[in-house]
C-alpha cells in the first residue's frame, strides 16, 4: 500500500460542527486591539531580530491536491523554525523577552510555565536568550524526548502526576508560592495580558504567510478560499486567523479549526455556544493539542469567524507523518511531528467527504492553507512513526 493510500484510507473524520453564525466579511482588527496589524507588525520587528530568524518555507502539495481534487494546497513548514522546530519559538520567546524587558528592576526574574513539549522549549529558549532561570512544568505522559528538548536550553523541569491542567496548577501554584512569573499560552481568571502577548508572537506566521503567497504566487490572503487550523486551547488558530483577516478587504477564507477526537475542547464549546471544560480522557497522539478547555483570549475570535470544527482520529497522524516525510504528496520530503499535520488531515478528510466538501466549498478551484506546526518534538516517536531519522540541518 503507498503512503497516500494508506494516508486517505485512514481519514474518516470523528465528528465535525459548523458555524452557521460565522461572520461572512473581514473586518480588519482595529489599533487599539492586541491583535491589531499595527500590535502584530511590531512583534515582527522584535523576532525579526532574534538569531537565526528567517521565514520558513510555504510548500506547495501538489500531489495530495490533485489526489483530493482541490486545486493548490499550501504548506507552511515550521519544521524549521529557529532550529527549535516548531512555530511556538515565535510567541514564547517574544513573551519572555517582552516580559524580562517590563521586570528589569526586580532582583531575580525566573520565568515558569506548564506544557506539553513545544512552548516549553520556547520560553526555555527566551529565558536563555534572556539569561534568566526557567521552570516548566509536565505531565507525567510528556515523553522523556520533549522533557530532554527543554533542559537542553537549560530549563528546569518537574513531572507531575495527571494531565496537562494538573501542570498548568502546579505553575500556578509555584508562581504563586515563590515571586515566578508565568508565560502560559492560555488564560484564566486575571491572566490575558501575556496569552495575547504570545499571540502577536504567532502572527507573524501571518505576515510572512502573506508575504511569500504575494512574492512566490502572485496571490493575496483573499485569494485563499480555506484556512484550515490546529485548534488546542485555540491561542494559535484565532492568532492566525487575526493576522489573515487584518489582510483582507472585501473577503476572506473560511476557517476551519481541527482537534483530536477526544480532546475537543472546541468543538463541544461550539456546540454549546460557549466555553466548556473537557471531563474525563482526553488522551491523544496529537500532544501539543491534548486541551480540556479553550483560552478565553481566543474564543471570541474562533466563535466569530470559525466556519467549522473537525474531530481527527489518531489513527491519521502516522499516516501523514510518513506521507510527509517521504515526499509522496509534493513539497519535498517534510519533517512533521505529531500535531503537525491535523490541519492537512482535516483537509483532505473533508474533500473526501462528498456532503462536507460541498457545505464547505471545496472544490477543484479551492486554494486551501494548512500549517505544518512543528517538526520532530520526539526523535524517538518520529522514527517509530515514520521509519526514519530526524532530518539534521534546514531542508528548503
Amino acid at each position: 500500500m503507498s503512503e497516500t493510500t494508506s494516508l486517505f484510507s485512514s481519514l474518516p473524520l470523528a465528528g465535525h460542527f459548523i458555524n452557521k453564525a460565522a461572520r461572512v466579511k473581514p473586518e480588519a482588527f482595529p489599533e487599539n486591539h492586541a491583535l491589531s496589524g499595527v500590535a502584530i507588525k511590531k512583534a515582527a520587528k522584535t523576532i525579526t531580530a532574534f538569531p537565526g530568524y528567517r521565514q520558513t518555507p510555504l510548500r506547495t502539495l501538489t500531489t495530495a491536491a490533485e489526489k483530493a481534487g482541490l486545486g493548490e494546497i499550501f504548506y507552511k513548514d515550521e519544521s524549521l523554525r529557529f532550529g527549535l522546530k516548531n512555530f511556538k519559538a515565535l510567541g514564547g520567546a517574544y513573551a519572555v523577552l517582552k516580559l524580562v524587558e517590563e521586570k528589569a528592576g526586580e532582583k531575580e526574574i525566573v520565568i515558569t510555565s506548564s506544557t506539553a513539549g513545544s512552548h516549553g522549549r520556547a520560553i526555555a529558549w527566551g529565558a536563555k536568550m534572556a539569561g534568566v532561570r526557567c521552570v516548566i512544568f509536565i505531565a507525567e505522559g510528556v515523553s522523556k524526548g520533549r522533557e530532554k528538548g527543554m533542559t537542553d536550553l537549560g530549563a528546569e523541569v518537574i513531572r507531575v502526576p495527571g494531565h496537562y491542567e494538573d501542570s498548568f496548577q502546579a505553575a500556578q501554584k509555584a508562581a504563586s508560592e515563590h515571586g515566578w512569573h508565568m508565560v502560559c499560552d492560555t488564560t484564566f481568571e486575571g491572566y490575558m495580558d501575556i496569552p495575547l502577548t504570545i499571540m502577536q508572537g504567532y502572527g507573524v506566521l501571518g505576515e510572512e504567510i502573506a508575504d511569500q503567497l504575494r512574492t512566490g504566487h502572485d496571490l493575496k490572503v483573499e485569494d485563499l478560499s480555506h484556512v484550515f487550523l490546529q485548534a488546542g486551547c485555540g491561542g494559535f488558530a484565532a492568532a492566525i486567523m487575526a493576522a489573515l483577516l487584518n489582510k483582507c478587504q472585501t473577503k476572506r477564507p473560511r476557517f476551519i479549526l481541527v482537534e483530536p477526537e477526544k480532546a475537543n475542547c472546541v468543538l463541544k464549546s461550539m456546540e454549546k455556544g460557549f466555553p466548556v471544560f473537557l471531563e474525563g480522557d482526553i488522551s491523544t497522539l496529537m500532544g501539543g493539542l491534548e486541551v480540556a478547555e479553550v483560552s478565553l483570549a481566543a474564543w471570541p475570535i474562533m466563535q466569530a469567524y470559525g466556519d467549522a470544527v473537525l474531530a481527527i482520529n489518531d489513527r491519521a497522524v502516522g499516516p501523514a507523518m510518513k506521507a510527509l516525510a517521504e515526499g509522496a504528496l509534493g513539497g519535498g520530503e517534510i519533517e512533521a511531528g505529531e500535531s503537525a499535520a491535523a490541519g492537512l488531515i482535516g483537509a483532505l478528510a473533508v474533500s473526501c467527504d462528498d456532503e462536507l466538501r460541498e457545505a464547505l466549498g471545496l472544490d477543484a478551484t479551492s486554494k486551501v492553507l494548512v500549517i505544518g506546526t512543528e517538526g520532530a518534538a520526539d526523535p524517538e516517536i518520529y522514527e517509530e512513526m515514520t521509519g526514519r531519522k530526524p532530518f539534521v540541518g534546514a531542508k528548503l
